[in-house]
């Protein structure tokens, strides 16, 4: 049997155009910190531009030797 996860882990969080966005590859979608029911999917244009931006915040994170190169995550 192939172990799941199914315990609820943090989900990563990007800033875009001075808001904090959750990041739910789950559900394709980034959803806004403070008002989650405020969410773009990722396919959509707006999704597409955030994406890009979070896996350049990733990569820099990455760089600047963050080990699990998550930009919310640095001390």
């Amino acid at each position: 049997m192939d172990a799941e996860r199914t315990c609820p882990r943090m989900l990563p969080i990007m800033d875009c155009d001075g808001r904090s966005w959750f990041v739910d590859e789950r559900l394709g979608q980034f959803r806004e910190v403070w008002n989650p029911h405020h969410w773009v999917d990722f396919e959509s244009d707006q999704g597409w531009r955030m994406l890009v931006i979070f896996v350049r915040q990733r990569r820099e994170a990455a760089e600047q030797g963050n080990s699990e190169g998550d930009p919310s995550s640095e001390a």
